[in-house]
């Protein structure tokens, strides 16, 4: 059974871009694609995923406030967010808020997209080597 990813991000590029890398391994299934946390709630409410790529920025939506909206809709998910921060309180945040991984967006795509599911699906939290 493939592994059941939704991508959140208001940026088209970062979408078909992580949806490119995805889609080139046969364990992982794209369910849906968004830029909205009301776009990412109706598709976890349809198509529950195993892992939701989800932006730190989308259309002035508090991002911890919108994990806890996710959790409550999709416990079971595991949560990495991608984004350009690499503070370390920041990321600190987001951990202790839920979020399973952080992918800093300046760390090659091709080279962090795949470990970091795999690390998080085997249950451990994973960091992109710039954060």
């Amino acid at each position: 059974m493939p592994i059941r990813i939704v991508v959140m991000d208001d940026s088209d590029v970062t979408v078909l871009g992580m949806c490119t890398v995805l889609n080139e391994d046969h364990r992982l299934q794209v369910v849906g694609t968004g830029e909205t946390l009301h776009d990412l709630l109706r598709i976890v409410r349809t198509s529950p995923p195993d892992i939701i790529l989800l932006s730190e920025w989308f259309h002035n939506t508090d991002l911890l406030a919108a994990i806890d909206e996710v959790r409550l809709a999709v416990p079971f998910a595991r949560l990495i967010v991608t984004g350009t921060l690499s503070e370390g309180l920041h990321i600190r945040d987001l951990l202790a808020s839920g979020v399973t991984g952080y992918l800093c967006k300046r760390d090659r795509l091709r080279d962090v997209l795949i470990p970091a599911i795999d690390t998080v699906m085997a249950n451990r939290p994973y960091l992109s080597p710039t954060a």
